[in-house]
């Protein structure tokens, strides 16, 4: 799908789900979807993407749809995702890899949810075990900066930034970092935070070939957020 051959990537995942079906629907046709997506056919992309997240509210087709809803600008539709997916992560049983993905989910865009503090407090729960990781990290500074609670936020979004694993997306923990800053009256710090995000933006691109489109989506979920926030007053 990266060099736009939409039609042969849709015969070929959809062939890869028929000969090993027992995958599940997650990977092979989430990423089918994508291609009709790409492809112009945006309401075949999107019914398949919602038939799989109903089924795994936290999966990575949850993530896809959380992302085409704001690329078209359905506020209310993401809002709606983000809801169902908060009731599944107030089940005592959910998974730390369910939270913290439920998180990524929820704090793709400003306002997905009306209050963090349930999400913070599940956070929390899993901190002990998942503390030193920076997507853990990450995930906790960016819900604590959802619920305005900026200065905990900036604690762990810098600790993010100082780890040296990739468990983490650079260019994400920087906006979050850039946003952070700029909500504490830390401008001059906040625009350097935003100029080295932006300059990992040009990294994701090889030899003039965009990434895939989940990525493409979030980059531009995050740099439509910068340019709202970093506006001339």
């Amino acid at each position: 799908t990266r060099l736009g051959l939409f039609d042969e990537a849709i015969v070929s995942l959809t062939a890869a789900y028929d000969a090993n079906p027992q995958t599940g629907h997650n990977g092979p046709t989430a990423n089918r979807a994508i291609a009709y997506i790409q492809r112009g056919d945006v309401e075949k992309g999107q019914s398949e993407l919602q038939l799989i997240s109903v089924k795994e509210p936290f999966s990575y087709a949850s993530l896809l749809l959380a992302a085409l809803h704001i690329s078209r600008g359905e506020s209310k539709s993401n809002a709606e995702l983000c809801k169902r997916i908060l009731e599944h992560i107030e089940k005592e049983k959910t998974s730390a890899y369910e939270i913290l993905q439920g998180c990524w989910i929820c704090c793709l865009a400003p306002n997905s949810l009306d209050d963090y503090q349930l999400l913070l407090s599940r956070l929390q729960k899993i901190q002990q075990q998942n503390g030193k990781l920076t997507w853990f990290n990450l995930n906790l500074g960016a819900a604590l900066f959802r619920a305005g609670k900026f200065e905990q936020a900036l604690e762990y979004l810098q600790m993010a930034s100082n780890k040296a694993d990739s468990g983490a997306p650079p260019v994400d923990i920087c906006y979050f970092l850039a946003f952070t800053q700029l909500a504490l009256n830390q401008k001059d710090l906040a625009l350097e935070s935003l100029a080295k995000a932006r300059s990992l933006v040009k990294e994701e691109y090889v030899n003039g070939i965009p990434p895939e489109w989940s990525v493409q989506q979030r980059l531009k979920c995050r740099e439509s957020e910068a340019t709202s926030l970093f506006q001339p007053q």
